[in-house]
């Protein structure tokens, strides 16, 4: 299938067809599945927010330990 494919973009390409075209007789034929990395809102929750979430994570846990690990107050 792969080869098929691989041999279909080397003839879209001989015949002129933009990126985009391509991209978009794929999508319509298979469905937006076929794209390896998703485009648009997808792409922003699949890369961005789990950077986000591991950072905010982060700093919880350095708060927490900064808080258990101060030494107490003298009585």
């Amino acid at each position: 299938m792969a080869l098929a494919m691989k041999a279909e973009v080397v003839r879209f390409v001989a015949d002129g067809k933009s990126d985009r075209e391509i991209l978009d007789y794929y999508k319509g034929h298979y469905g937006a599945r076929i794209l390896v990395e998703p485009e648009g809102a997808k792409w922003w929750w699949m890369h961005v927010v789990p950077v986000i979430m591991l950072a905010v994570g982060l700093a919880v846990a350095v708060l927490v330990l900064r808080r258990w690990l101060r030494p107490l107050p003298a009585s």
